[in-house]
């Protein structure tokens, strides 16, 4: 866990709450003395220690910019003090009195930026103390306050553990339906075999000629099948005509199809969920695999290994990612199901925040994910010759303010994955890369959309961070670079920037 100590989980708990704007940033110290000091005055001083980001993570001082001193924190939407403040007086300094049993409880406010961290010294000295000495912007002198639980052997008193602010981030995971079987909106086409060609072009192979098809790409259907007279043959290639040559398209397939299937119907299908059985990959709807998707994925082809869920790239900003639907505040979780949902239906907010119910605010960071299945038809790898749109994030052009929501195309993540597979990856003893390749590309792709909601930039800008950013989606192994880890951090909420 980043930063140790003491974590206190700032905003509201519900949406109720962030409709009531409860900020939850107060936390209750408990002062004890040993032996008991009954009406003892004691003194009481905070101080803003050294950003706790890990150095080694931190490459050129991007989110701890001061190295080693103190006063870094990040300024908050309520104008908190570096220092957060007592709040009894209102200061970073605060006297009390100790009870009966030598005790007392204070109220200390912090401030909402995740990582901005505290520690709050006591004396029971408050005329004769070196209290005013301590400090956090000379790590080689004298009563130096670090970001840890160190004491400083100079201080006639004694300083708490080290106090950071995280943040929790609310998913909330909709999903197109299951495919119909059937209708309109059935993941296939059909149509009439006008002519069929055995053992060509290779002994036990066969060619469907049809004119009944609507317009298709080149190879659109390779390694998909086709259904006519109660079979299944698996299509090898698919071949579509120009208008000026002879008007069929043809389908090579495996197998040998009886002439007499010519006039008949048939179903055709592309490669969509080519081995996603064989491999157990989730299918529509997926809004019940939200667990597996913060969380990570125990790989069923490869014993003992787990791929890590999205929660682990944005710890190192301070950021839980919390399953909303676990919480059972998103009532509505499925929309319609369409085998292509281009770019402009997240753009004009189409169909795909219509089971949106989590809103994101100030105190509630929020961010929905919705799991579609492919983008147009132009870019869902239908050939593998197209580049492929694996999510998008809908923003505003030109103020790039966040809609809320992101789309994941599921279907064309799959087929991704599988492209660049180590050789003879598609045998049954090498699926384990397909497996491993599929979650880590899913989950990266979530952390990576989920990651262009805040900071109101143009999606090359965020591109241009790199690491997990970086265009295309990634591995969710890639971790965010520090660019991206402080972006989050200066957020205000999930949709925001800066304060």
């Amino acid at each position: 866990m980043p930063g140790g100590g003491k974590r206190i989980f700032v905003g509201a708990k519900t949406p109720t709450e962030a409709g009531q704007n409860l900020a939850r940033n107060t936390v209750l110290l408990k002062i004890k003395s040993l032996p008991a000091l009954p009406g003892q005055a004691i003194a009481l001083k905070a101080f803003d220690v050294d950003d706790a980001t890990d150095e080694s993570a931190d490459a050129g001082g991007v989110i701890d910019s001061n190295g080693r001193l103190g006063d870094d924190n990040f300024a908050d939407y309520l104008a908190t003090p570096k220092t957060g403040v007592f709040v009894a007086s209102g200061l970073a300094s605060h006297t009390a009195t100790l009870d009966a049993n030598g005790e007392a409880l204070v109220e200390f406010r912090v401030g909402m930026q995740p990582g901005n961290n505290y520690r709050i010294a006591v004396t029971p000295f408050p005329t004769a103390s070196n209290l005013n000495v301590l400090q956090v912007n000379n790590p080689a002198g004298p009563m130096h306050v670090t970001a840890d639980a160190q004491q400083p052997p100079e201080f006639n008193g004694d300083i708490s553990p080290l106090l950071t602010v995280w943040r929790k981030l609310h998913i909330e995971v909709d999903s197109m339906a299951a495919p119909p079987t059937s209708g309109p909106n059935a993941n296939y086409v059909t149509g009439v075999a006008d002519a069929v060609r055995t053992d060509r072009p290779q002994s036990s192979q066969s060619v469907v000629f049809t004119r009944q098809l609507p317009t298709s790409d080149r190879n659109q259907y390779q390694n998909g099948r086709i259904e006519i007279a109660g079979t299944s043959y698996p299509v090898l290639s698919s071949a579509t005509p120009l208008p000026h040559e002879f008007p069929y398209h043809s389908f090579v397939v495996q197998g040998t199809i009886p002439g007499n299937v010519v006039h008949q119907p048939f179903k055709l299908y592309d490669d969509d969920g080519r081995l996603a059985a064989e491999l157990g990959l989730p299918s529509l709807p997926m809004d019940g695999f939200s667990g597996q998707i913060v969380n990570g994925k125990a790989l069923a082809l490869t014993p003992g290994e787990t791929v890590p869920g999205i929660k682990s790239a944005f710890s190192p900003a301070f950021i839980l990612v919390v399953d909303a639907n676990q919480m059972g505040i998103n009532p509505r979780r499925t929309i319609p199901f369409s085998a292509n949902r281009d770019l402009f239906d997240v753009l004009l907010e189409g169909v795909f925040d219509d089971a949106k119910d989590i809103g994101d605010s100030e105190s509630f960071w929020a961010h929905t994910v919705t799991m579609g299945y492919q983008p147009a038809e132009h870019e869902d790898l239908d050939p593998h010759a197209e580049a492929p749109l694996v999510g998008v994030t809908a923003e505003t052009p030109g103020t790039w303010h966040a809609h809320g929501f992101s789309v994941i195309y599921t279907e064309t993540i799959r087929d991704t994955a599988y492209e660049g597979g180590i050789p003879a990856s598609y045998q049954p003893a090498n699926h384990f890369d397909l497996e491993q390749r599929y979650y880590r590309l899913l989950f990266g792709t979530i952390a990576h959309e989920t990651g262009h909601a805040p900071g109101r930039n143009w999606e090359n800008t965020d591109h241009n961070e790199q690491g997990l950013m970086q265009k295309g989606g990634n591995s969710i192994t890639i971790p965010f670079t520090p660019q991206t880890l402080l972006r989050f951090r200066l957020s205000t909420s999930w949709r925001n920037g800066q304060p």
